[in-house]
C-alpha cells in the first residue's frame, strides 16, 4: 500500500488534486511538496489521513467527522470520560443514536455525543 493518499481540496472555487504523505505530515500538489502552515491545513491533513482506511462496505457503520475537538468519548451516554479526541478525525459509529449519543468501537469502544460529530461522506 502506498504511503501517499490521494484527495481533492478547494481553495475558493479552485479545485486542486493532491496527495498526502500521512506519516511525514506533508502533501504534494501543483508540483511541490508542502507542510502545514496553519491550523486549517493541519485539520485538512488530519481528516484526510484518518479517513483513508475507512471501509465504505462495512456493515452497520456510519462515518462521522469529529469537527470541534477536544471531544470526550464516554463509557456510556453521559457517563465517565474514557478518552478524549484531540484532532479533527473521521470515526466509525453505529448509525442509530441513543438519545443523541453514538457508539464507536474506536478508543476501545465508547459513546460520543451528536453535538461533537457531523456526517462524513
Amino acid at each position: 500500500m502506498s504511503a501517499w493518499v490521494g484527495f481533492t481540496y478547494y481553495l475558493g472555487r479552485t479545485r486542486f488534486a493532491a496527495e498526502a504523505h500521512c506519516s511525514l505530515g506533508e502533501w504534494y500538489s501543483g508540483g511541490a511538496t508542502h507542510r502545514p502552515q496553519s491550523q486549517a491545513t493541519r485539520n485538512m491533513l488530519s481528516i484526510v489521513c484518518s479517513a483513508r482506511w475507512r471501509d465504505p462496505n462495512a456493515e452497520d457503520t456510519g462515518y462521522m467527522l469529529v469537527f470541534d475537538p477536544p471531544s470526550n468519548v464516554r463509557d456510556r451516554p453521559n457517563g465517565n470520560v474514557i478518552d478524549t479526541v484531540t484532532d479533527m478525525i473521521v470515526i466509525g459509529v453505529y448509525p442509530e443514536s441513543q438519545n443523541g449519543w453514538f457508539w464507536t468501537s474506536q478508543f476501545g469502544g465508547g459513546w460520543i455525543h451528536q453535538s461533537q460529530i457531523r456526517p462524513f461522506y
